[in-house]
């Protein structure tokens, strides 16, 4: 579940457990053009949510993932970025979703930690 800098630093399986997952009936109802950007979010949602809720973590390991993934997009380098976070930056990027949204996601989940 490691959110580090590098193509393989993130869970391959996790993200196989996502595209296999119900959720993604939407598929069959969705327009086209929008189900990569939805499957997109939705796979930055899910991932921050896990390491939020990872029990191996410490709080402190969990808060510093989540910074980490909020440094990456904040810095714009897309060759530090896991292929899921490439993603959602392009998104971002591409104007089709504010980046105030991811960040106002994580913030929740940095709140539940420390509370």
């Amino acid at each position: 579940m490691q959110v580090t800098t590098g193509e393989n630093s993130f869970n391959t399986a996790m993200l196989q457990k996502i595209a296999g997952e119900d959720y993604l009936v939407c598929k069959w109802f969705m327009p086209r053009n929008l189900y990569h950007s939805l499957l997109t979010i939705y796979r930055f949602a899910r991932i921050t949510d896990d390491i939020s809720d990872a029990i191996e973590l410490s709080p402190e390991e969990k808060l510093q993932r989540l910074n980490q993934v909020n440094e990456l997009v904040n810095s714009g380098n897309k060759q530090e970025m896991p292929k899921w976070l490439f993603d959602y930056y392009t998104l971002i990027e591409e104007g089709k979703i504010p980046k105030i949204y991811g960040e106002k996601l994580i913030s929740a989940f940095t709140q539940d930690i420390t509370k």
